[in-house]
């Protein structure tokens, strides 16, 4: 396995290598944390290997948990929308998902480069020159956290709190889909990551509006049997 690791890093050198412009890293649509720590952790590998890449999301960055996490990490993103020529870019990536168009806004005349993911896919849809699939591991922050780790990259506290949570919220808190690879980089994450910030990222502040719309949902709950639904 570990042979198998330096091969692939090795092809990913490659690939990137190539790249005379910038890399694009296009996450699935809606990016949660998995997406977000695993683009992270791409775009700080291409920059050791000499090269620059932007991380591009469609849809948008929902829920109170991820808007916390791309705020207090300070995450730079941007909204494919506001991507004129994506085709400019000198290769594509595609992380959290693996066919352009499905679960992505990737058009799917281009081609990716690059694919690195962990959901079952079908291998006659699967082109590219670098392909990471793995659907027995049960998030894809996991593969990133073993190339860091393989090339001695340098894993800040951010950067573990983010892997980190990205591995938690993939498999429901290690309950769904959890295997030992991801409990191991778990192992590997959990004393350099900030304790406070997680903490932070999973009890965002909430919004007067927020606020307003779970008040009102409790209001008009109505009792069914032994169910609650607001």
């Amino acid at each position: 396995e570990e042979l198998e690791l330096k091969r692939n890093l090795k092809r990913l050198s490659a690939v990137v290598a190539q790249a005379d412009k910038r890399i694009g890293i296009v996450t699935q649509d809606n990016p949660d944390p998995d997406a977000i720590a695993s683009a992270v952790s791409l775009r700080k590998i291409i920059e050791k290997m000499g090269k620059s890449a932007d991380i591009i999301y469609g849809g948008e960055i929902g829920y109170a948990e991820n808007k916390a996490l791309i705020n207090l990490l300070g995450v730079e993103t941007i909204p494919i929308a506001k991507i004129k020529h994506i085709e400019n870019y000198s290769k594509i990536a595609l992380v959290e998902a693996s066919t352009p168009g499905e679960n992505n806004s990737l058009p799917k005349e281009i081609s990716p480069n690059i694919i690195i993911d962990h959901h079952p896919y079908d291998p006659a849809n699967i082109s590219a020159e670098y392909v990471d699939i793995r659907p027995e591991i049960g998030a894809t922050s996991t593969i990133l956290t073993q190339y860091l780790i393989e090339l001695d990259l340098e894993i800040s506290t951010e950067l573990a709190t983010l892997l980190l949570y990205g591995i938690k919220t993939d498999t429901a808190d290690f309950t769904r889909g959890a295997t030992p690879k991801d409990l191991q980089a778990v192992a590997l994450l959990y004393p350099k990551a900030s304790r406070d910030l997680l903490n932070r990222i999973e009890t965002p502040l909430m919004s007067s509006e927020t606020i307003e719309v779970l008040g009102e949902a409790i209001k008009k709950r109505r009792i069914i049997g032994s169910l609650l639904l607001a």
